[in-house]
This record gives C-alpha cells, sequence and structure tokens, in this order.
C-alpha cells in the first residue's frame, strides 16, 4: 500500500537544487550515457527509480528506492557502464555504496557494498493525482505526520519532501527550529506562493495538488 499511494523521491534534498543550471553534455557524453531509467521492481517489491539528472551540481542519475519501511535516494555519477555512489547523503547515518548495473535485455542489478545484491526488471507506475512538495525558506525545518495506512511519514524534522498521493491524504505539519538556526524564527507558511497560515502547525487534506513552503526569517542582531 504505501508504494502506491506514496513515491517519494527525495526526503531531504531540493532546497536548493531547482536553481541549479542544467548541465550540457557533448555528444560523446550522450552517445554512451545510462539508459535505463524509469521504475523497476524485484520479486519481493521492492521498489526503485532511476531518473536522469539535469543539475550542475548534481550529475548523473537520482537512484531512489522503497524497500519495505526502509527508503533511500541519492544522486549516483556515472562510472564506466554503471551508477556508483552513495545512497544517502553523507550527513544522514547509514548511507549506502551501491552500484547499479544492467542485467538482461532491459533489467538491473543494485548491488550494496558488503549487503545484499537486488534483480529488478522494469514496471509501470500509474500516475499520482495529486503531487504535494513541502520545503522551507531560511534556516528551518519541518516534520509531516499522517494517521493513514501506509503513508510516509517524516517524524524527524526534514527540510523538503515530495509526495505523489493517490487518494487524499490528512497530515500534521510542524515548523520547528533547525539545529544552529536559533536566531531563526518561523514566521508562516505560503501555498502555492500565498500567504497560508502563520500557525507552525498544521493539519491538511491534501486532497489537490499544491507547493507548500514553512518560511523563516533571521531575528539575529
Amino acid at each position: 500500500m504505501k508504494k502506491m499511494t506514496v513515491l517519494l523521491l527525495s526526503l531531504l534534498m531540493l532546497i536548493s537544487l531547482t536553481s541549479c543550471k542544467a548541465k550540457q553534455e557533448t555528444p560523446e557524453e550522450e552517445a554512451n550515457e545510462w539508459s535505463r531509467t524509469g521504475f523497476f521492481t524485484d520479486e519481493n517489491e521492492n521498489l526503485l527509480s532511476i531518473m536522469k539528472s539535469d543539475l550542475e551540481d548534481y550529475p548523473g542519475w537520482y537512484v531512489g528506492g522503497i524497500f519495505g519501511d526502509e527508503m533511500f535516494g541519492w544522486y549516483l555519477p556515472q562510472e564506466g557502464n554503471k551508477l556508483h555512489g552513495d545512497l544517502i547523503p553523507d550527513y544522514e547515518d547509514g548511507h549506502l555504496i551501491a552500484t547499479v548495473s544492467e542485467e538482461g535485455e532491459d533489467g538491473v542489478l543494485l548491488e550494496i557494498e558488503g549487503g545484499e545484491k537486488y534483480h529488478f526488471v522494469p514496471t509501470e507506475i500509474p500516475e499520482a493525482p495529486i503531487g504535494i512538495s513541502v520545503n522551507t525558506e531560511g534556516l528551518g525545518l519541518f516534520t509531516a505526520v499522517s494517521e493513514a495506512e501506509g503513508a510516509f511519514e517524516a517524524e524527524d524534522p526534514v527540510s523538503s519532501m515530495i509526495l505523489s498521493l493517490y487518494e487524499p491524504t490528512v497530515y500534521t505539519l510542524t515548523a520547528v527550529t533547525a539545529e544552529g538556526g536559533e536566531d531563526w524564527s518561523f514566521v508562516k507558511w505560503t501555498r502555492n506562493g500565498s500567504d497560508y497560515s502563520t500557525d507552525p502547525m498544521l493539519t491538511i487534506d491534501f486532497a489537490e495538488s499544491a507547493d507548500y513552503v514553512a518560511v523563516f526569517e533571521w531575528q539575529g542582531e
């Protein structure tokens, strides 16, 4: 249920990534670049996504996975004919060193350094009708908790979250001060660029696509 109700491509990235310029590739690079993208699943219904990055500061491919209750993802550079690197940023505990390679006619093999090997084949994911993004402006974080079965919950504070929902889902968003951000104060939430609420805690029924931002402002001298 979790994999079909929520597809999270990034747990705590994108706060500054969308302002980066797209990288231009040479014809030689384009000819040799990784071509197996989209969604993949294995015999245990683990879900893997591979998407081409168009961000200059994060070249390569975004590789994200939902393995039972575990979720991970980050940008992996291409090394030869494989993708290789950390699946979770270094500032997160438990990051994984992973290698992704082609397998068979259209499958991929995911190998975790010092761990398991996973064999994936392409799969189709129906497009979710509700797309929600939650971000922060300034030095602050937020938590996102839902009572819905199978819903992804950011119980630990994060700076950015993207949800793809297949049905309306109620979430409670709570803006919180980031570590080292004592001189930053929560000011307001915005929705689609317009002022929405000055209450740091919101309970919202995500029934239609929208972009939410928790705005923090510098209060120091």
